[in-house]
């Protein structure tokens, strides 16, 4: 009872959530090592009638992780995701961790100033972005310092036929598609054919905020810090039992978040 007074918020805490746990010293990506090969097909990802196994999730991850190391990407090196809940956004996370990356979270709401501010801060290098928000990033081009720009569509990752369906709509409705086919852009799908490599130790992660009000503000964390984020909801399931999958269908994300917010 004197714990629950001094921290009342344990009281809200599911049966069989431990006040306190001990947190592995392990990166985040071992986790989805260790799904893949103990649940290799189970369900890890749905969105919009697309399903992605355990062991196709990180086989892709595997391969964007590849993909970006043969790009230019070095351990320690900065790497900015600007896309919505989706299954893109999970595969460049882990992808940037398994190449040694520093997964730098942007907002996809930020206008073009404030995302100029965050690539700044960050000193990202390279941009992994949705095409429908990369108007926005060519308005501040020649302002950051990113040299690589991997972008990719809602149809990359669509059944069909939605996948050729969903193009004519986003015409129809006027957002933009596609992308500049010039030096320093690359198409997402083109390194996930990429053979995956051998996973190697990621660098400390700094994930910038998405502060509001005021500029978005880098938070020091390390390299275990996701791990930290996320282990007392893994806390929650029983030895033996599979991960819950993430469900995106509607927009909606139902596994551990991993950004980091600050109110100032």
């Amino acid at each position: 009872m004197d714990r629950v007074r001094e921290k009342p918020w344990l009281a809200h805490y599911d049966p069989g959530v431990p006040p306190e746990i001990e947190v592995p010293a392990i990166p985040l990506w071992r986790f989805l090592e260790e799904s893949a090969r103990r649940f290799p097909q189970n369900v890890a990802l749905e969105f919009l009638g697309k399903t992605l196994s355990y062991q196709e999730l990180w086989g892709l991850a595997r391969r964007f992780a590849q993909g970006l190391k043969d790009l230019g990407v070095r351990p320690g090196d900065r790497v900015a995701i600007m896309l919505p809940n989706s299954p893109q956004f999970v595969v460049a996370f882990y992808g940037t961790l398994l190449a040694g990356g520093v997964g730098v979270n942007v907002n996809p709401l930020y206008t073009p100033r404030e995302l100029r501010h965050q690539l700044k801060d960050a000193g990202a290098e390279t941009l992994v972005i949705l095409d429908h928000l990369l108007p926005r990033f060519l308005e501040v081009e020649k302002e950051v310092p990113v040299k690589r720009v991997v972008v990719t569509g809602i149809k990359d990752f669509l059944p069909f036929p939605k996948n050729l369906l969903y193009p004519l709509k986003a015409k129809r409705d006027g957002l933009p598609l596609g992308f500049p086919k010039r030096e320093g852009f690359h198409a997402f799908a083109e390194l996930l054919k990429r053979p995956p490599p051998s996973p190697t130790s990621p660098a400390p992660r700094t994930s910038p905020s998405s502060s509001t009000p005021g500029a978005p503000r880098a938070s020091p964390r390390g390299r275990c810090s996701p791990t930290k984020t996320s282990w007392p909801t893994s806390s929650r399931l029983t030895p033996g039992t599979p991960p819950p999958r993430t469900s995106w269908a509607k927009g909606s994300c139902s596994g551990p978040c991993l950004f980091s917010t600050s109110t100032g």
